[in-house]
């Protein structure tokens, strides 16, 4: 954990080190304390951020410091006077920490819209809304660390950091917001070791899960995205079938993590097998031979409109497809058949081959 603060000298005095010395003694009434290691950074320059985290390595960065209502954040020079760093800025920042940075909390006035551009960079991230008292942030960082030292997940420890804020009779209960919340509820400091790294995280979910909700939440944006290359719907959504085969049949990279890894794989799978099926059909069917009655024979066309047939049908195209990687009881837990259903939709599946092989030769 990376604690950066930033009191300029031009700016109203923060009391940053009482707010470090609340999350280091917090800290250390989790259960799980032995697994967090702290960095402080006061006094902190951009450039020494950035210094801090490429030395570091932190899997999460807080911040506190003075923002503004023109989203910016305000570090210091090297003479300890404000320098104003914007959105823009400090997303490229986080950027070049993507897969690295998991966390990141802005403990300043209107943070939100600088939180909000860092969440496409780390799983999550918390901004306040409205100015924020040092009552309200000291309460808030002393019940999400301690929340996370005691081994809770992100969003969780958010959300008792916010309750702790009301229960103290605090009116900014509702200035703390959270980027990322779904990703946040996977993220915890469990003390596994990595690649020797003395404080890692891990994703506790199942990619079997994560595809159930894709599944549910995403199937008709995936259908969408295969007919930007297939005309077909049916095709589509064989298409997006066979994505899902994939990600539950094939052993993910360990940088794939959360609903947003697993849903960038899924399209990434969506559009390569797209692009599969359109440069099958244009073998098939090329565009200077059209199956017309009037350019092919009746019984080349009768062939054409069989493979045709069977390309439309999604379901034989899934068992097609995976039947040389796949054992029937897989295949029919992923298309939701009874056992017999499969056979014969297996059975269909090659006589339709059986008859066009036929009919080619």
């Amino acid at each position: 954990m990376l604690l950066a603060g930033s009191s300029p000298v031009d700016k109203v005095e923060l009391a940053i080190d009482a707010e470090f010395d609340l999350i280091e003694n917090s800290v250390q009434l989790g259960s799980h304390r032995q697994h967090l290691r702290i960095v402080l950074s006061r006094d902190t320059e951009a450039g020494e951020l950035v210094a801090k985290m490429l030395g570091e390595k932190p899997s999460v960065v807080h911040f506190s410091g003075h923002g503004n209502q023109q989203s910016e954040l305000f570090f210091e020079n090297e003479h300890g006077q404000s320098v104003a760093v914007g959105v823009d800025q400090l997303s490229k920042m986080f950027a070049g920490f993507s897969g690295v940075v998991r966390c990141v909390v802005l403990n300043a006035c209107y943070s939100v819209p600088q939180a909000e551009a860092i969440a496409h960079h780390a799983d999550c991230v918390v901004g306040m809304s409205d100015r924020v008292s040092d009552a309200a942030a000291h309460t808030f960082a002393t019940n999400f660390y301690k929340a996370m030292a005691s081994g809770r997940d992100v969003a969780t420890s958010f959300d008792l950091a916010v309750v702790n804020i009301d229960l103290a009779g605090i009116p900014e209960a509702k200035t703390p917001a959270l980027f990322g919340r779904e990703r946040a509820a996977m993220l915890v400091f469990d003390g596994q070791q990595v690649d020797d790294k003395e404080v890692t995280t891990s994703v506790v979910a199942g990619i079997e899960a994560i595809a159930r909700q894709l599944y549910e939440s995403e199937y008709l944006s995936l259908v969408r995205l295969a007919s930007t290359i297939i005309d077909s719907v049916s095709v589509c959504e064989g298409i997006v079938q066979e994505a899902f085969v994939e990600i539950l049949t094939t052993e993910m990279s360990p940088i794939v993590t959360g609903v947003d890894g697993v849903l960038a794989v899924l399209r990434k799978l969506v559009l390569d097998i797209a692009q599969d099926r359109r440069d099958v059909a244009q073998q098939l069917f090329p565009a200077q031979l059209p199956p017309t009655a009037t350019s092919a024979s009746d019984e080349v066309t009768k062939v054409l409109r069989a493979i045709q047939s069977l390309a439309q049908d999604e379901a034989q195209a899934l068992v097609l497809s995976q039947l040389s990687k796949l054992d029937p009881a897989t295949i029919s837990s992923t298309l939701g058949m009874e056992q017999g259903h499969l056979d014969e939709t297996i059975r269909m599946a090659l006589d339709n081959v059986g008859s066009l092989l036929e009919a080619l030769g």
